[in-house]
Parts: C-alpha cells; sequence; structure tokens
C-alpha cells in the first residue's frame, strides 16, 4: 500500500475519535477533501472552499464534525461509479495554507505515479455543519 494511501487510512481512523465542542468566535475555515479507491491509482481532490459555520476545538485545533465532512465527500464519490471510497477532509485558518496543502498532497501524488482529478466547484461542496451535529 503506497505511503499516501497509508496515511489516508490513518486519516480516518484518527477523525473517528470523538472530538470535543468547540467554543469561541466562528472564524473562517478553509478545506478540500481527499478521496482514494485502494483498487485505483487515481485520487479525487474537491475544490478548496469556506466552510461556512465550522469551528474548531479550543485545545487541539481539531475540525468539529470533520468525520461528517469526510463522509459526505465519501457518499458523493460512492453515488459517482459505486466503488468503495477511503475520503478525508484537509483544512486550515487561510486560504493560503489550505493551498499549500493542497501543493504538497499534488507533489506526493506526482512522486508516487498516483494521478490526481479535482473534481470541479459545482460538482460537490461541503454542506454546512454547526458544533451540535
Amino acid at each position: 500500500m503506497s505511503l499516501l494511501r497509508t496515511f489516508a487510512a490513518t486519516i480516518v481512523c484518527a477523525v473517528a475519535v470523538t472530538t470535543a465542542a468547540a467554543k469561541g468566535p466562528v472564524k473562517p475555515i478553509y478545506a478540500f477533501g481527499y478521496a482514494t479507491c485502494l483498487g485505483d491509482s487515481t485520487v479525487y481532490t474537491s475544490a478548496i472552499q469556506q466552510l461556512e459555520g465550522a469551528q474548531l476545538t479550543k485545545k487541539k485545533s481539531m475540525l468539529v464534525n470533520r468525520e461528517q465532512y469526510s463522509h459526505q465527500m465519501e457518499r458523493y464519490m460512492r453515488s459517482t461509479d459505486g466503488k468503495v471510497y477511503t475520503c478525508a477532509i484537509f483544512y486550515a485558518k487561510s486560504r493560503k495554507k489550505a493551498e499549500k496543502q493542497m501543493v504538497s498532497l499534488r507533489r506526493q501524488c506526482a512522486r508516487q505515479k498516483e494521478k490526481m482529478v479535482e473534481l470541479p466547484a459545482d460538482a460537490f461542496a461541503f454542506t454546512a455543519l454547526t458544533a451540535e451535529e
């Protein structure tokens, strides 16, 4: 299994842990989704988008409800071709940092000779979730 896919599987396992509720003002969070199918060398990413109403936990700056955001991407990808995908969400407090994460992911995919396909912004968008959901 490639390093990138192992990393994605680790992230998905980590997001299953319950998070503490966020406190404080809501600041913009920028995120993009990542999806890979273990039987395919193509990985998919969503466009970078601002998550409306998203919050980070106070202590560790973890995205609240990140597992639900990952499931949104998984459901969308499964509906496109019926395959099972492993999905993760990458997020940052600024658009610039999110873009850096995307560039880093592209480089990793290129090194591992994986094709990276970015889904059009109008094809997939995360649905806003609040801390209570």
